[in-house]
């Protein structure tokens, strides 16, 4: 930073960094979007993400399958397919658009985390610190991986991360703590390890 008497202006070269990480926190998430609109590939997201809603949708409710174990686990990720299913039900094979709709909302959460990421660096930091925290958080192969195939890490990820930012604005608010626990009980309902992990 340059100092003008009173005003603090950012450099140009602070300027050139801060527009380089912001065009290419957009394009890993645009690049995550975009890959997250394929057809499944995993075997966990064909038999267990989005199978489960498929299922519950010909069944006509959610309720326990006993020949398939995953669906007795948390989906509370995956039950977008099952809403994004009965959104679709006009046209041919609404499952399946409805899978890969959901596929796309859940791989939606990487690019969230990576904002969230920015908002608390940029907070308890500085705003540098915020976009290069965000910029390697979604350019993490893992991180990427993960949001494109549909797995429900990455939601789990995000109610962690904004569950634990909501208790470190304000710790000893009963608001922050009943937001928290909202978003730890999302993140359990999305898979068991948000109940240890998390909550």
């Amino acid at each position: 930073f340059s100092n003008d008497g009173d005003r603090t202006t950012p450099s140009k070269g602070l300027l050139a960094i801060t527009w380089s990480l912001r065009i290419y926190i957009g394009l890993c998430s645009a690049a995550i979007v975009l890959g997250a609109m394929l057809p499944p590939i995993d075997f966990d997201v064909r038999e267990y993400h989005l199978q489960v809603p498929k299922e519950w949708n010909e069944l006509g409710g959610i309720t326990f399958l006993p020949h398939n174990v995953y669906g007795n686990m948390p989906l509370g990720a995956e039950i977008h397919s099952l809403t994004a299913t009965q959104l679709m039900s006009q046209g041919e094979r609404p499952w399946w658009w409805g899978a890969l709709a959901a596929k796309l909302l859940m791989a939606s959460y990487g690019p969230l985390s990576a904002f969230a990421i920015y908002a608390m660096g940029r907070r308890f930091l500085s705003p540098l610190a915020g976009l290069a925290a965000a910029a390697i958080f979604v350019s993490s192969p893992w991180v990427v991986h993960i949001s494109v195939n549909g797995l429900n890490e990455v939601v789990l990820g995000y109610y962690l991360l904004t569950a634990t930012y909501v208790l470190l604005i304000s710790p000893f608010s009963i608001r922050s703590v009943i937001v928290a626990g909202f978003l730890a009980g999302a993140a359990a309902s999305c898979k068991y390890t948000g109940l240890v992990f998390v909550v």
